[in-house]
């Protein structure tokens, strides 16, 4: 089970369906876009933004365009410094327990409703972010 915030529901239930089941299907058959792709969109993106004069999409500890490593990095401290969420909870949020730590308790291991509230929280805080840039 993965908590989704509201605000990405909204987002994706205005995207066009696919044929497939996968938000992001990937290409040439792939059932799902791999992380090499996500990078690739990522920098598309940062492409994109600093041809409409906007400051791109870059990794503020590095200077380089961000990449999915990079936005799971940025969730992780969020979730433990802001939000003062456990390790054990990040780990859950970001799918990094092994299948048989889940399979042994998953109603204690999943903790979605905990899940949920940290998604949540860390929508409101990219929002506020973005609010805060177009001021």
């Amino acid at each position: 089970m993965i908590p989704i915030p509201e605000r990405v529901i909204e987002i994706l239930e205005s995207l066009p369906r696919s044929e497939t089941d996968a938000v992001f299907p990937g290409l040439r058959g792939r059932e799902f876009l791999g992380e090499h792709a996500l990078n690739n969109a990522i920098k598309r993106v940062h492409e994109v933004d600093l041809e409409n004069g906007g400051p791109g999409f870059l990794d503020p500890e590095t200077g380089r365009v961000a990449t999915a490593y990079g936005m799971r990095r940025a969730f992780k401290a969020f979730a433990l410094e802001e939000a003062g969420a456990s390790e054990h909870l990040v780990k859950l949020a970001l799918s990094q327990l092994d299948r048989a730590t889940v399979n042994r308790a998953p109603i204690l291991v999943q903790a979605v409703s905990k899940r949920r509230v940290l998604m949540e929280q860390f929508a409101k805080y990219v929002l506020s972010l973005d609010n805060n840039s177009r001021e």
